[in-house]
Parts: structure tokens; C-alpha cells; sequence
């Protein structure tokens, strides 16, 4: 359910920015250019010589023969999207955190850890104005934790003055399937 968040919306330009590398959200159906994938995924694969791009399907099944996939052009290895250690994070990543985030007037923040640069300093990207609600199964991101001396601005869930942001206990496909309900979606 939670994979599929970004197509069953009635928002007018959802945006998903996963951090897991499974690519949930291309098989949910989620539109490509409404995925920033900061780590990649298997969606695709690339020959890391010529550049050759490969689907998901070809990358599977030449792993399941267990070989080393292979360009089909100049037979240099083939490898997933996906960030290495040591890699750098997709420039796509950088640049919709610059122009989509201060544009964005609902932020939903769905299992993490908010611990990761540079994800969690994106919840303080949003303007002052735009609910952050958080669905997880432990409070993450508040203001009084080590990240915030980086990031600047963490969720403030227990603050008598917070006026954005909202917490669901719970798992992601749970948390997603009631509001879904609660706003009359299902």
C-alpha cells in the first residue's frame, strides 16, 4: 500500500523520494519521473564501460544464472542503479531537493529512521507552513536529537507549540490504508 501512496493520490504532483534500493515504487506503478531515488535501485542497470542501459528483467535473470552480468556490446560489467559506499548521490537527487521541496504543501515522512544524511535534513526543506506527518513505528527526526545540530529543524511532535507536525504510530502500509480512509480515498 505504501509503495503505491504516490499513483492512488488525489495529490496534483506527488513525489516519492525512497531511500530503499527495491524498487517498489516502479512496480507499484509509480511513474518514473515521480521517483527520486537517492541509492538507486534494480530498476535498470548500466554497463559500467559504455553505458548500455539494461532492464530489471535482464539484470534478474543473468544474476539467477548466477554469472557476472555482461554488456552484450563491449562485454565490461553490467551493474544495478544503485549507490555504492563511497559513491556519490544522483545530481536528479540535489536538484529536486532544491526545486520540489520548498514547493511542496504536504510532506509525508514513511518508515525511516531519519538518521541518514541527507535525508534527514529534507524535513526541514519545506516551508514553516506545511504539515510533516510522520508514519512510522517509533517517533524519529525531533528537534532535540543530534541530527537537528546539522539539519536545523526537527519534527516537534511534542512541542505545546507545534502546529504541523503529526505523528502515527504504526506500519507504513497501515498508516497509509487509514488516511487513505479518512480522506474518503478507498
Amino acid at each position: 500500500m505504501a509503495s503505491r501512496w504516490t499513483t492512488a493520490t488525489g495529490f496534483s504532483n506527488p513525489m516519492a523520494s525512497p531511500m530503499n534500493i527495491d524498487g517498489l515504487d516502479h512496480m507499484a506503478g509509480v511513474p518514473e519521473d515521480k521517483v527520486i531515488e537517492a541509492h538507486g535501485s534494480f530498476h535498470k542497470a548500466h554497463c559500467m564501460s559504455c553505458k548500455k542501459e539494461y532492464s530489471f528483467d535482464w539484470l534478474k535473470a543473468n544474476i539467477e544464472k548466477t554469472t557476472v552480468p555482461k554488456c552484450s556490446i563491449c562485454k565490461k560489467v553490467v551493474k544495478p542503479d544503485v549507490v555504492l559506499f563511497g559513491e556519490g548521490l544522483p545530481r536528479k537527487f540535489f536538484t529536486s531537493a532544491d526545486a520540489d521541496f520548498p514547493k511542496c504543501d504536504l510532506l509525508l515522512i514513511l518508515g525511516t529512521s531519519l538518521v541518514v544524511q541527507p535525508f534527514c535534513s529534507l524535513t526541514g526543506r519545506v516551508n514553516k507552513n506545511v504539515p510533516r506527518f510522520l508514519i512510522n513505528k517509533e517517533k524519529v527526526g525531533t528537534r532535540h536529537t543530534f541530527f537537528t545540530m546539522f539539519s536545523g529543524d526537527g519534527l516537534e511532535f511534542d512541542r505545546p507549540d507545534n502546529y504541523r507536525d503529526v505523528f502515527w504510530r504504526g506500519s507504513c502500509d497501515d498508516g497509509c490504508r487509514l488516511l487513505a480512509k479518512l480522506l474518503g480515498w478507498e
